[in-house]
């Protein structure tokens, strides 16, 4: 099964990271903004078990060929995670599978027992740099972070060296894990986290 190792950074601000990979030659792939739907049972059996199971769908997106027109995603990516395991990033168990229909995709989880627990918007930047995936994000109140997915931790290694990231502290906890503990602590009852204002890609 394919594995997701990745670090993971907060910071202060995207605008020295993107610089970096700008002067280093990378690849802008795709700028988009995200709809993250996170699925389990009622009783939270994935929770328990530390899997997770995301719809993510893209409501803007644009291609640096297609700079300025942004492009309406008509589908979604549908993620299994497995439980994490002990490395000192993040890894585990990853598996993705394109959904043309998210809306009947959520009606399908829906008859097979499962229900939405949580939702939350991300404007990510998906930049390539070798053997590296570098992801900028900024998540609504929660503020910037950036993500560097590669084949080793090696590989890893050198990317955050390359980037200006060494200095910056690492996040162990997921997205879900950092969005949930911010709702509870709002007393968010809908569970859902969205930018106040549409961002700008």
């Amino acid at each position: 099964m394919p594995r997701e190792l990745e670090a993971k950074h907060r910071v202060e601000s995207l605008v020295p990271v993107r610089t970096a990979l700008e002067r280093l030659g990378a690849t802008m792939e795709l700028r988009c903004v995200e709809w993250n739907q996170i699925f389990d049972t009622p009783e939270g059996r994935l929770k328990d078990r530390r899997i997770g199971l995301r719809l993510r769908t893209l409501d803007r997106a644009e291609t640096p060929t297609g700079a300025g027109v942004p492009c309406i995603s008509g589908g979604a990516t549908l993620t299994f995670k497995g439980p994490p395991e002990r490395s000192a990033y993040k890894s585990r168990e990853e598996v993705e599978v394109v959904v043309n229909h998210p809306a009947g995709m959520v009606e399908l989880l829906g008859g097979l027992g499962f229900i939405r627990v949580l939702g939350y918007a991300k404007r990510r930047e998906h930049w390539r740099l070798g053997e590296c995936h570098v992801e900028l994000d900024e998540l609504p109140q929660l503020g910037c972070f950036v993500e560097v997915e590669g084949p080793s931790e090696q590989a890893i290694d050198a990317t955050r060296q390359q980037c200006g990231l060494t200095a910056c502290p690492l996040v162990r906890e997921s997205y879900v894990g950092l969005v949930s503990s911010h709702l509870s602590n709002l007393g968010n009852l809908g569970r859902e986290l969205r930018f106040d204002t549409e961002p700008a890609l």
